[in-house]
This record gives C-alpha cells, structure tokens and sequence, in this order.
C-alpha cells in the first residue's frame, strides 16, 4: 500500500513539474520545475493522493513567485486563503508563505506561533533551497551576472484551518518577529 501511495506520489509530482515545462518558457521553465520537485521531495504521500495536478502546480509556484524578491535577513510573509477566481488554485486552509533565510528551530518557532493563536496546523511543507540573489534581492540563476553567492533559504508553505479574514488576523506580524 505504502509502494503505491509513493508511486502516485512520483506521478502526480512528474505531471505538476511537466506543467512547469509547458506553460513557462526557457530558465523559468527549467527552474519552476526543479523547484516543484524539491517541493514536493518530502512530504508525505498521504497528503497528495487525491489532490488535483493544477492545484499541485499551482501551490508550488504560489510559494516559488512569492519568495522571487526578498531582501537578506528579512522574512516575507503572505497569508491567505487560495481561492480559484482569485490565486489559480484552491486549499480548504488558509496559507502562510514564508521565505526567509533558512535557520534552524524555524518551522518549530512558526508552528508554535500558530498554536498560540489556536490555529490547528494540517500541512507543513518547507524546502530548504540554494538561490542566488542580486543586489535587489531578486533571486537570479548561479553565475548570471549580478548574482550573488548561493545561500540556503527557507520556503515554507502551511495549511492552517481556515480564517474567515486572513488579512486581519494578526498573527502575520508574530510569524515575521520570530522568523
């Protein structure tokens, strides 16, 4: 059974990172689709099957055209509830992207802040990637001119239950101060 559930994992993965290839043109292509596999590397199974390939494809570069820009030692934080109209893709939950230099004890300091507002915590997935960044903080491919050196940063993306008006809830400032 476990077999399986890893098998429909890989292929569910392959058709979300296949997209990547058919909609994006050139590097970005390339790039988007290596990030949806590294993505998606570590979580479970159980949390894909049965999930839709677009919202796959979409979740991922929701994260991926979140943390695009992003000044060093600062957290970017957007929290959200995806919607089809609106993001390309639906969740259930409520979304906290976070893109940040990566550290450790990180997603225990967020997931504890979640806990102290009482949200429930459904999904955590947090790839740790090695970008390169110009002077901007616009993340650039390793030896393009302007990029800087490649670091590890933290993308985390977590399905909390759902808020009603995810932009009042105030927990978004206590994410950023522990980040």
């Amino acid at each position: 059974m476990a077999r399986r559930a890893e098998q429909v994992k890989t292929e569910l993965v392959d058709k979300a990172a296949g997209l990547a290839l058919k909609r994006l043109d050139g590097t970005r292509a390339t790039t988007a689709e290596r990030f949806i596999r590294e993505f998606y590397a570590n979580v479970s199974p159980d949390d894909l099957v049965g999930e839709e390939v677009e919202n796959l494809y979409c979740a991922a570069l929701s994260l991926w055209n979140h943390g695009q820009k992003r000044k060093a030692g600062e957290a970017k934080v957007r929290v959200f509830t995806p919607r089809v109209d609106e993001h390309g893709w639906y969740s259930p939950h409520t979304v906290v992207e976070i893109v940040n230099d990566d550290m450790p004890f990180l997603v225990d300091s967020v997931t504890a802040e979640l806990g102290r507002d009482e949200l429930a915590v459904h999904l955590v997935i947090h790839p740790v990637i090695e970008v390169a960044r110009d002077a901007n903080g616009q993340i650039q491919e390793p030896g393009q001119k302007g990029a800087g050196p490649l670091r590890d940063e933290s993308f985390m993306q977590i399905r909390t239950n759902e808020q009603r008006d995810p932009i009042a809830w105030t927990g978004c400032a206590a994410i950023s101060s522990v980040c």
